[in-house]
């Protein structure tokens, strides 16, 4: 199968660059997040080519110069762009090859590769990479390998390419300095959609101020005193309108009473009079991205009218384009380059500020204008995670399973970053031109393993499944994708019900899921290898403050196959002490990168199960500080037993988002088995567990 990369550029010369004699540079879309993608295709090109890593340059994420890949998103970044660049290694080295074996009078079979030279009947000959690609270019198609050309298979994970600018205190988008820099902060409005009253503002006031609409910035040379003088303005501005929130609006069961379109995958269940119904209803809060850093651009508009932005956006094309509209420009005059900020798996604040850069920027050519959001900002300002609510009815038979099985989800939208609307999905836009509503939520189509919808169909093999959403547009709230989307609540909801079927029947949890898992190989391996591991047959029985917990999901029901086991301890608050995890990833690239994706997977599922949820503070603002917005501390970090296990597969499945559903549902579940019942809300806060052990 060919990758979906290739679609947008389908040239050999698209993704390699051999005009630099002893060195191969590589081009991709797709950007370093901190997970190591980078290194990871490096890897496959050094596999690929037969040459050390140390020869091969990678330039990701800018536009125009480097292929059109999506979002670096999906966990797709080693299925697409890995594939597609092994593609394109594969298909030079056969051409030239070719070549060779023609100008030697001999088979293509005799000639090999190494070290960038080829040779022939194992003798060197005069070609190499370098010098046959100046003679016949790389102007030719990628062609589709009938098998992976990876000729120099490293028995080690590469380590990590970008590291030792980042531990040395450099090489993050926070830390670039020009001389000819302009520090800028956006001033903002209380709520979503209010506008400014100029008629409010003095003269003085409006000189020293960027004023377009509603948009308002404070610029000066120096960052202390733009800190002073914004803090001098806020509260002079006056402000109208806008949708003001309430503790109320921030409910996730305020969802279903909110209007919305329904959307439906699945085939229709039908229930016999045989059959009894069990129904239960699970629910998710808002979350924060909360990343460690907040996010940052930098933005140059030239005196011929010619914009480079600086962003650690996860999608630069889809960003350029957007500022372009925003911005009534032609496409080819707005240039993105990526570069590296603080973690993030999905749509932050990053677009934002990039276009707050970007429209501020055109107010002072030749100079270049750095907006770096604060922390109270980050939390006000960034899209949220959407709340979710799911009632899962199922039919069960005479043996305890289900004939059948749906899922009822009321949700926000995980789909508003640039690109998911023809405008208006930045919020420097919004405030520019006044725009009171945000464009329509949608729903992610199944091509693109769907939203609030994705992993809605369980894994297991019940006849007759089906979900339907609810897809509502929240008012006075802008939400979008967040790591797995919808796959966090829905595999959460699907788990707990699982168990809550199994104590039902009277089985051990694990049984229960491998009986309805018959003929699904990979899945049994992996659920049975942690069982293993962890020992769960032998596990003390649940109860007086102690639980253990199982869980299992298949990411999209098409990526990687992983199995959790969870150890709690209950106190005050749930404390977990050990998490065990097997995962079955497919073709592994770079261990130490999938390792590291599944294991922050983990720990970003701990936090959310554990303590994260979005309130209003006593103010009635949304949060301002990690005081406001509790997350996973390193003093409560579990040890976590990873094995990625051996997997025949040649496709590699992705693991950057597997992790966040199962690692929830095996907490949830060893809660349930320490309290005797289950708890059906998150976050598993002392007082979610106070009130599942009163309905108990």
């Amino acid at each position: 199968m060919i990758s979906p990369s290739l679609m947008s550029a389908k040239m050999v010369g698209d993704w390699i660059d051999l005009s630099t004699p002893g060195t191969v540079t590589i081009r991709t879309g797709k950007v370093e997040l901190g997970q190591g993608v980078l290194t990871a295709l490096v890897q496959i090109a050094s596999e690929t080519l037969a040459l050390p890593a140390e020869r091969i340059e990678i330039v990701s994420g800018i536009t125009g110069a480097t292929p059109n890949e999506g979002y670096t998103a999906g966990s797709l970044s080693i299925p697409h762009a890995g594939t597609a660049i092994e593609a394109a290694c594969g298909t030079c080295i056969s051409v030239m090859r070719d070549r060779v074996a023609a100008s030697m009078g001999a088979s293509p079979g005799d000639v090999t590769l190494s070290d960038g030279a080829f040779h022939c009947d194992g003798e060197q000959t005069d070609h190499t990479l370098w010098s046959l690609a100046e003679d016949i270019g790389l102007d030719f198609e990628v062609a589709e390998p009938a098998q992976p050309h990876r000729a120099n298979r490293q028995p080690a994970s590469l380590p990590r390419i970008d590291l030792a600018r980042k531990l040395r205190g450099g090489g993050m988008i926070q830390d670039i300095r020009t001389p000819d820099m302009l520090h800028a902060r956006v001033l903002r409005p209380p709520h979503l959609g209010a506008r400014l009253m100029t008629d409010a503002l003095s003269e003085d006031d409006r000189a020293s101020l960027v004023i377009e609409g509603s948009f308002v910035a404070v610029v000066d040379d120096d960052p202390l005193r733009l800190t002073r003088r914004a803090q001098r303005m806020i509260p002079r501005l006056k402000w109208t309108g806008g949708t003001e929130l309430t503790s109320g609006i921030l409910r996730p069961d305020a969802l279903a009473v909110l209007p919305g379109e329904t959307i439906e995958i699945g085939e229709a269940a039908e229930s016999s009079p045989d059959t009894g119904t069990v129904t239960a209803r699970y629910e998710r809060p808002y979350l924060m991205h909360g990343s460690i850093g907040c996010v940052t651009a930098l933005a140059h508009w030239s005196e011929d009218g010619h914009l480079t932005v600086t962003s650690q956006s996860q999608g630069p094309y889809q960003l350029r384009d957007a500022i372009a509209v925003m911005m009534d420009l032609g496409p080819e005059r707005v240039e993105v380059r990526h570069a590296a900020g603080a973690g993030c798996y999905g749509h932050n604040g990053a677009d934002d500020v990039a276009a707050d850069a970007a429209l501020i920027a055109r107010h002072f050519p030749g100079r270049t204008i750095r907006v770096m959001w604060t922390r109270a900002e980050e939390f006000a300002h960034a899209p949220l995670s959407t709340a979710g609510e799911v009632e899962i009815s199922a039919g069960l038979n005479e043996a305890g399973r289900p004939d059948w099985m749906t899922l009822q989800i009321a949700s926000g939208t995980h789909a508003r970053r640039p690109g998911t609307a023809p405008s208006g999905t930045l919020l420097a836009e919004l405030l520019r031109d006044e725009i009171e509503t945000l464009s329509p939520p949608i729903e992610l189509p199944e091509m693109h393993g769907l939203g609030g919808l994705r992993n809605a169909i369980s894994p297991y093999g019940i006849p007759n499944q089906a979900a339907a959403l609810k897809l509502v547009d929240q008012p006075g709230l802008r939400t979008s994708a967040m790591r797995g989307l919808g796959t966090h609540l829905n595999v959460f909801a699907i788990e707990s019900f699982i168990d809550e079927l199994a104590r039902r029947a009277n089985e051990d949890p694990l049984d229960y899921r491998l009986s309805l898992l018959e003929g699904e190989e990979r899945a049994s391996a992996v659920l049975r290898r942690v069982a293993e591991r962890s020992g769960w047959a032998d596990r003390p029985e649940g109860g007086d403050g102690t639980g253990w917990g199982i869980a299992y999901s298949r990411y999209k029901n098409r990526a990687a196959y992983v199995a959790m086991v969870a150890k709690i301890s209950i106190d005050h608050d749930v404390r977990i002490e050990k998490l065990w995890c097997c995962a079955d990833a497919g073709r592994v690239v770079n261990m130490d990168g999938v390792r590291n994706q599944i294991e922050g997977g983990i720990v970003q599922s701990m936090s959310w199960a554990l303590y994260e949820e979005v309130g209003l503070t006593a103010d009635e603002t949304l949060p301002q500080s990690w005081e406001d917005y509790p997350i996973l501390r390193f003093t409560n970090l579990p040890e976590i037993e990873l094995e990625v296990v051996a997997s025949p597969d040649p496709v590699p499945l992705g693991a950057g988002e597997v992790a966040v559903g199962p690692a929830t549902a095996a907490i949830a579940n060893a809660v349930a088995d320490a309290l005797g019942g289950p708890v059906r809300s998150l976050p598993l806060s002392r007082e979610k567990v106070i009130s599942a052990l009163l309905e108990t």
